[in-house]
């Protein structure tokens, strides 16, 4: 089963975990569960203040770097992002390079 799989899954089951304000609680008690750590109350709590700091750091960094007066701070890959992404998608992945752009949106 997949992370997607797993997190659908979850999405399905438990109504709370949709809404955004329990995100952190769900998606730890998921990581946790495949790493089988024991659950620790004084550990869990502060845990999660990383997770929560984690995500709105990562969240600015992602902001920072599309401001376009933020070119310069951009790293090698910023350009290549999608050939990078491709490379993945063949190399790792198994998949073929646009697998999924013959696909049209109705609207």
């Amino acid at each position: 089963m997949t992370i997607a799989d797993q997190i659908t899954a979850k999405l399905e089951s438990t109504p709370s975990f949709r809404e955004r304000r329990f995100r952190e609680s769900y998606l730890l008690e998921m990581v946790l569960e495949k790493n089988k750590i024991i659950d620790m109350p004084v550990f869990l709590t502060q845990l999660m203040d990383v997770i929560k700091d984690y995500m709105s750091f990562e969240r600015v960094w992602r902001d920072v770097l599309q401001d376009e007066d933020n070119v310069h701070l951009r790293g090698e890959d910023w350009s290549h992002g999608k050939i990078l992404d491709q490379n993945y998608q063949i190399n790792t992945l198994g998949r073929k390079v646009g697998y999924n752009q013959d696909v049209k949106v109705v609207r």
